[in-house]
């Protein structure tokens, strides 16, 4: 009962995931690997955070620090790629995409849901790790009825 606390955080991990892998296709498709490296590394971190979920199977619940600091360098990453958009240096990082004015506001849109999606998930593990949660109060109704 205790992993549903999780549920949406493990698919959002699993989102971030595939974007970066689709990131690395749209790389290694434009003949650019220059800057491959960024979605690789954040690949390979969002399949670290997704062992992590899948640890947490159990009762006995250990924060999830590698999760949390997941999502902290989406938003800083995505700040940093928000910034790079707007001194029109985007290019670099999507050798893939037209340079154009569409395609910057594009950028920017999907950068800025990108960190209000991590920002979300990071006031979901904190409501989870002190116990705030729902789910948390929805379990212990139900422990509570079958004592």
């Amino acid at each position: 009962m205790y992993y549903t606390r999780y549920f949406l955080i493990r698919y959002v991990v699993a989102f971030f995931f595939f974007v970066n892998l689709y990131w690395i296709l749209m790389f290694l498709s434009a003949s650019q690997i220059s800057l491959v490296i960024i979605p690789v590394l954040m690949a390979i971190f969002g399949a670290i955070c997704m062992w992590e979920q899948s640890r947490m199977y159990s009762r006995e619940q250990k924060p999830a620090v590698k999760t949390q600091f997941y999502f902290q360098t989406i938003i800083a990453l995505n700040v940093i790629l928000m910034i790079a958009t707007l001194f029109n240096q985007y290019p670099y990082f999507y050798p893939f995409l037209s340079e154009n004015g569409t395609t910057q506001i594009f950028l920017l849109v999907v950068l800025l849901l990108g960190i209000m999606i991590a920002s979300w998930m990071l006031v979901k593990l904190g409501r989870i790790n002190r116990n705030a949660d729902k789910q948390y109060y929805r379990i212990q109704q139900y422990l509570a009825s079958i004592n």
